[in-house]
């Protein structure tokens, strides 16, 4: 019962920094939404015009969370096409729209480590593309090794699946580090065709 109960406070303790965290990003939105073009004077008296855009993508919560890595995506991507076309498999398209899904992913995994989003929703809906035909995800954290992760998550079935999945085309990846650990995140997609 007192393990039961300390799961239970320190769930509704994430629960609460990370509703705090929507709340304070939901507000910044609103009041940069407004916000024209600005202009910064440097001290050698030249100026930079600032876009709202700009400051509203500094704003994502994925942004003050912590770091994207750059090597890691590209060695856990490799891995995973390599193992593909070893088995005959086509290799997997990276994506760009499949690259943010996956930064938003881990920037929501540090908060609620869950296939689904933090509000309950499925992971498709943070795809800002058309809604593929089928799709999937893999998620980890702490591991430091791109390689290593591929092959324990090919001890999982479901993972397994996802790394051989026939349907899928295209892939993307991001790495996250937040206070010292990585939050990974692969997600794979068939393509919609037109």
């Amino acid at each position: 019962m007192h393990l039961q109960m300390g799961k239970y406070r320190r769930y509704c303790l994430n629960r609460i920094t990370f509703l705090r965290g929507m709340a304070v990003c939901i507000l910044l939105a609103i009041s940069v939404s407004g916000c024209r073009d600005s202009v910064l004077e440097h001290e050698d008296n030249t100026s930079q015009t600032i876009t709202a855009q700009q400051i509203q993508d500094q704003m994502r919560p994925q942004n003050w969370l912590g770091k994207y890595q750059t090597i890691q995506p590209e060695l856990i991507i490799n891995e995973i096409n390599t193992l593909r076309a070893s088995a005959g498999l086509s290799v997997l398209e990276r994506d760009e729209e499949a690259d943010r899904w996956a930064e938003v992913r881990a920037a929501e995994i540090i908060f609620d480590f869950s296939h689904d989003r933090p509000d309950g929703g499925d992971m498709i809906t943070a795809y800002n593309g058309e809604v593929p035909k089928s799709y999937g995800q893999g998620i980890a954290r702490g591991h430091q090794d791109a390689e290593g992760l591929v092959y324990e998550w090919l001890e999982l079935p479901w993972q397994e699946d996802n790394i051989y999945g026939i349907t899928y085309t295209h892939i993307g990846c991001a790495v996250l580090e937040n206070n010292d650990r990585l939050y990974w995140v692969v997600v794979y997609l068939e393509e919609t065709k037109s």
